[in-house]
């Protein structure tokens, strides 16, 4: 049975109709991931969100390992823009040129 929140895409599929849907499989040594990103505006009842929710919870630990994870990633690549950024401006040689003159 297909909600009334779904579609049937072209491989007879259902496919919910979201403003953003992107769903993809990511290989890891431990097997393919499946990962889904969808949003949009709501279109369920309070009735059905409050089963959800009691049916559902999101605090488990390997929710928490995730948004860990993301977490981390996220910081990594911001480190990394912000020292490729100061690196590009001068600032490293800057840095490398005080020390090196510290040094002799």
């Amino acid at each position: 049975m297909v909600s009334d929140a779904a579609t049937i895409d072209a491989g007879g599929e259902a496919r919910s109709r979201h403003a953003v849907d992107l769903r993809f499989g990511v290989p890891t040594p431990w097997g393919r991931v499946y990962l889904c990103v969808v949003g949009g505006a709501e279109r369920r009842t309070p009735d059905r969100i409050a089963a959800e929710q009691a049916a559902q919870t999101n605090a488990t630990p390997r929710n928490f390992a995730f948004v860990g994870l993301l977490a981390a990633c996220s910081a990594a690549v911001a480190v990394s823009l912000g020292m490729t950024a100061y690196a590009l401006s001068g600032g490293l040689m800057t840095a490398l040129e005080r020390l090196s003159g510290a040094i002799n």
